[in-house]
């Protein structure tokens, strides 16, 4: 590690630690500050604390736990490791698996890399993506049709077309254990699609309101969020899950423990989705000295 990262990081999650004495349980973007804040406490008696002193402002974000890939408001990526800092060149977006190990980056809107690999090419400008093992799946739209696509860590410069299904326009995937679910917002649809992905028959959810993400907790389904819908959808098992406000988001803030339902910033608290508490959600504001 640099002595300038080494510093940087120890003097972040100190003056984290000092604040309570205990160590941060995960990072949210502060769309406000373009900075890191950490969660500190537990939800439910938690808050947001002071930005991270950073040396770059912060557009895009993928974390979990102290680990995962930022984007810069210069285009560059940086992974963080315990927020020691490695760059990754150019990037767009980024997608991470749930272990926050496997990462996709966006270099424009229809090319993507492995880190350290050349781009690839697609058809149409990527629309979601999802991680199956080390491999990515991808979806595009075009033509009012969607593709799914894969591209493995260990090949990564071929990039394989599995389906295509005509009519629709993925916006979100999510992979649980071996099923693959697949969300079309402006159809009002949800996919659900078992390995083999490229062959086998595709089951259809019909929602009442626009499905606008996917998250999948665990191996034996996935929760959908909706357009003005206070309440999250488990599938395959079609059980609800009651939040305090319509989510914007399903994002991971740390490894199947915490999913982000909404943005961070000075104007609202964070609302968050606890799984270790019962799947119970909760409002995390920020520090008090800044509210």
């Amino acid at each position: 590690m640099r002595p300038a990262a080494l510093l940087l990081a120890f003097t972040a999650t100190l003056t984290a630690q000092v604040e309570v004495g205990m160590s941060p349980i995960a990072y949210a973007l502060d769309e406000s500050s373009r900075a890191l804040r950490p969660l500190i406490g537990t939800p439910g008696s938690a808050y947001l604390g002071r930005p991270l002193a950073l040396p770059f402002a912060i557009r895009w974000a993928e974390l979990r736990g102290a680990t995962g890939v930022v984007v810069d408001t210069e285009g560059i990526a940086h992974r963080l490791t315990n927020l020691d800092r490695t760059e990754l060149g150019p990037a767009t977006a980024v997608w991470l698996d749930a272990t926050g190990t496997q990462t996709l980056l966006a270099v424009a809107p229809d090319q993507v890399r492995f880190p350290n690999d050349p781009p690839v090419t697609l058809s149409a400008p990527v629309a979601a993506v999802a991680f199956s093992q080390r491999c990515a799946i991808l979806a595009t739209n075009a033509d009012d049709i969607a593709t799914l696509h894969r591209l493995c860590a260990d090949r990564p410069t071929e990039l394989q077309s599995l389906r295509t299904f005509p009519g629709l326009a993925i916006t979100a995937l999510a992979i649980a254990g071996d099923s693959l679910f697949a969300a079309a917002r402006a159809q009002r649809q949800i996919l659900h699609i078992r390995e083999p992905f490229g062959s086998s028959p595709a089951a259809t959810f019909d929602t009442e309101a626009p499905p606008i993400a996917l998250a999948a907790p665990s191996p034996s389904g996935v929760l959908a969020a909706f357009e003005d819908n206070p309440r999250l959808l488990a599938l395959p098992s079609r059980d609800w899950i009651d939040l305090p406000t319509p989510p914007d988001r399903l994002q991971w803030l740390s490894n199947g423990r915490l999913l982000a339902c909404s943005a961070v910033n000075i104007d609202q608290p964070l609302l968050v989705l606890d799984l270790a508490q019962d799947r119970n959600a909760f409002f995390i504001p920020l520090t008090r000295s800044e509210e």
